[in-house]
């Protein structure tokens, strides 16, 4: 009996009293902080870790994030993985953040995969040697998202590969892909596999057009040089007759 009073108690106070339905709003940080410990919403996690963030108060930032990866919430795994990159709240750990972006990132999480190339590389002196180096999912992902590092990235591997005669039009295709998205050193290889006709059949006229757009975005070295004018001769006086005094 104390239990249904105490529900139609709830229910009342929960009614206006025009009698019109309440609009729900986010819950605030309180709320955020109660449902993640109490109630285990891992959303509410990440809200929470965002807004710690936001307030720079990365510690809390960081152990919420990492509740909410527990929680299994891939972007809760993403914010926790991002400060042990960046060492936000605790020590830099950048083999344990690689391992979560490249989890974070099979399971959906495109912010991860585009960190992963973005940030993951074999000059990145804190990735365990014992670490893949290349994740070639992870690049599809995010050349696919409109990343041209990624696709710069994919279009490298497939160049140095076992085979690249054979790959080498699919390397071009992403080359192209990548200039198109304004990354001007790929404007300048894919001009290059024109001009030699690798991957493709030989186009001097694709070639110079790719190097324009290499040009125009700060790729100077492929501009073409400015043809001086020819100096002006001048102009024969005309001749005239002498007036006489």
């Amino acid at each position: 009996m104390k239990a249904h009073l105490a529900l139609l108690a709830l229910l009342l106070a929960g009614c206006p009293e025009d009698g019109k339905p309440l609009v729900p709003s986010a819950p605030g940080p309180l709320e955020q902080l109660r449902l993640c410990e109490q109630d285990k919403v891992a959303s509410a996690c990440v809200m929470a870790a965002t807004g710690q963030a936001a307030a720079n108060h990365h510690l809390e930032a960081r152990r919420l994030a990492k509740r909410a990866c527990d929680l299994d919430d891939q972007a809760g795994c993403y914010l926790f993985a991002e400060a042990m990159r960046q060492g936000n709240g605790g020590p830099v750990d950048q083999a344990s953040a690689e391992q979560l972006f490249r989890t974070a990132c099979q399971r959906g999480e495109t912010r991860a995969c585009e960190t992963i190339t973005a940030h993951y590389s074999p000059e990145d002196a804190g990735i365990a040697a014992a670490a893949p180096l290349f994740d070639a999912k992870a690049a599809e992902a995010a050349c696919a998202k409109g990343n041209a590092e990624s696709c710069a990235r994919l279009a490298e591997v497939l160049q140095s590969g076992d085979s690249p005669a054979k790959t080498a039009a699919k390397a071009l295709s992403l080359l192209v892909k990548a200039c198109e998205l304004k990354r001007a050193e790929s404007c300048r290889d894919a001009a290059r596999a024109y001009r030699a006709g690798t991957g493709t059949k030989a186009d001097p006229r694709r070639a110079e057009a790719l190097e324009a757009n290499a040009c125009a975005l700060g790729q100077t070295d492929l501009c073409a040089p400015t043809k001086a004018a020819p100096p002006k001769t001048p102009a024969p006086k005309p001749k005239g007759k002498s007036k006489k005094r």
